[in-house]
C-alpha cells in the first residue's frame, strides 16, 4: 500500500477511535457547533482538569501567567492518554479585536510530557515557548446555523457564563492539538524511514 494512502487510513482511524475524552474537534461537524466539547456518551461533562477562569473586563488588553500543579498535570496526562506530564506553564494575553466583543487569546506555552510514539517507544517531549492563538465570543454571538469554513470566525469559541474564558482549558486544548500534530508527523517519519529508539525530543519555537 502506498505510504500516503496508509497514512491517510491511519490518521482517519485515529480520529475515529483515538480521540481523548474532553477534546474539542478541529474540523466543524454538521451536527456539532464548533468549539463544543466532545464527550463520551456514557460520561457526563466534568470540571476541566486545569481551570483558570477570568472574566472579560472593559480593558482592551490583559496578560496573565498560568502554571499547572503536579496534580493538574497528572490529570491532563490521563485525559489525553499520555504516560506523564511533568510541567505546564503558559502566558496568555487577552485582546479585544472587534465590535462583536470578539476576544483574542494568544501567548506561549511550555511543557514536558512523556508519551508513547507510533513505534511503541516512550519518549520525553519538551515544548518550549510554543505560540498559540484562540478566539472567543459571547455565547449569544455563536451561530447555530451553517458554518462557513472560509470564515476566520468559523472556529470561535463560546465564552462561559458572565462572559468568562477558562484560560487553563484553552491552553490544555491547544497543547493537545500541538502534540497531536507532532504525532502525525512522527507517524509519517516512522512509516517512511523508521524512528530511533527511546530518547528525548526537544521542540523550541524560538525566543520571546
Amino acid at each position: 500500500m502506498p505510504i500516503i494512502t496508509l497514512l491517510s487510513s491511519l490518521a482517519l482511524l485515529g480520529a475515529l477511535v483515538g480521540q481523548p475524552t474532553g477534546v474539542r474537534v478541529r474540523t466543524p461537524q454538521p451536527t456539532r457547533r464548533v468549539g463544543e466539547v466532545l464527550m463520551k456518551q456514557d460520561r457526563k461533562p466534568t470540571e476541566p482538569e486545569f481551570s483558570r477562569t477570568v472574566a472579560i473586563s472593559q480593558e482592551r488588553r490583559l496578560r496573565i501567567e498560568l502554571k499547572a500543579t503536579p496534580a493538574e498535570c497528572a490529570a491532563l496526562a490521563n485525559r489525553f492518554g499520555w504516560q506523564s506530564m511533568y510541567s505546564l506553564e503558559a502566558n496568555a494575553t487577552l485582546t479585544r479585536v472587534d465590535s462583536r466583543e470578539r476576544t483574542k487569546v494568544s501567548g506561549k506555552m511550555s511543557a514536558i510530557i512523556e508519551r508513547r510514539g507510533p513505534d511503541g517507544a516512550v519518549r520525553t517531549l519538551k515544548i518550549e515557548k510554543e505560540p498559540y492563538t484562540s478566539y472567543y465570543v459571547p455565547a449569544d454571538r455563536v451561530s447555530d446555523g451553517p458554518i462557513d469554513l472560509d470564515s476566520d470566525e468559523a472556529y470561535d469559541e463560546a465564552m462561559g457564563e458572565g462572559n468568562t474564558i477558562d484560560l487553563g482549558e484553552c491552553v490544555a486544548q491547544e497543547l493537545y492539538f500541538y502534540v497531536d500534530d507532532l504525532e502525525l508527523d512522527e507517524l509519517g517519519e516512522w512509516v517512511g524511514e523508521g524512528l530511533e529508539a527511546d530518547g528525548e525530543v526537544i521542540y523550541d519555537s524560538g525566543s520571546d
